[in-house]
């Protein structure tokens, strides 16, 4: 069984004692019942792996570094920008994107939103959401919950390719996707259940977004984001089982 994963708030080395943040020793506590001299696995912002050995006060003393540690990153930088549904379903699509390989989050204002733009407050849960969905898949880094924007301003800070969704566009994501180059970012943009507006289509095509369809039929926010996403990473081959 793999021992819990934590990631480090700055950078560690063999022999250094850390203080873990005080929501990750919560959970070890009292979720995972785990008493000191128990082993955690645990990355660092530079993203060296270690392990850990618990301590009595909920610090932790770093033992070695990893010799097997998670996977690579994506070659590309994925950002996944989406409007955000109502309920706890942009919860659900914040877990499964960082779970499958996403770089950030970042929602999105459009005109049909079900829902306002999303406040420091609900930025802050979508980044604890996305901190623990991290931890469980052994992603190397906690992907970002950005501030919300709209999506021309969201295309203009991509800093590099960006694919907008939209049913019964002429070109797939997954072609698309393909020839994007590798060591670069490139964001990916989920609409509303109400779709775009002629207006942010034509904004975000300004601003050198491509407008893209995710197949033949027509997907709920959620739904969308995470084929987008599993069709772009699998086109990039940042799902194949050997990570190339």
């Amino acid at each position: 069984m793999r021992p819990p994963r934590v990631f480090l708030p700055a950078p560690a080395a063999p022999g250094q004692t850390v203080q873990l943040p005080a929501e990750v020793r919560h959970h070890l506590r009292a979720v995972l019942r785990l008493r000191p001299g128990a082993r955690l696995a645990a990355a660092d912002p530079s993203g060296s792996e270690f392990d850990l050995e618990l301590l009595p006060d909920g610090g932790a003393r770093v033992l070695a570094r990893a010799a097997d540690g998670p996977g690579p990153e994506p070659a590309v930088a994925l950002t996944l920008a989406l409007a955000v549904p109502e309920g706890a379903r942009m919860d659900w699509a914040v877990e499964k994107a960082v779970e499958i390989g996403a770089a950030a989050i970042r929602p999105l204002q459009a005109a049909r939103a079900a829902r306002p733009p999303a406040g420091a407050e609900r930025i802050a849960r979508w980044s604890r959401l996305a901190a623990a969905a991290a931890a469980q898949s052994r992603r190397r880094a906690v992907p970002a919950v950005l501030p919300a924007l709209d999506l021309p301003a969201a295309v203009a800070q991509a800093g590099g390719p960006c694919a907008v969704a939209h049913p019964g566009a002429g070109a797939g994501l997954w072609g698309v996707a393909a020839s994007w180059p590798a060591g670069g970012a490139a964001l990916i943009a989920i609409g509303p259940e109400g779709g775009w507006t002629d207006g942010e289509l034509g904004a975000a095509e300004a601003a050198g977004a491509r407008v893209c369809s995710l197949g033949p039929r027509v997907l709920r926010v959620e739904t969308a984001a995470i084929v987008a996403l599993t069709l772009a990473l699998h086109a990039l081959r940042a799902l194949d089982p050997d990570g190339e």
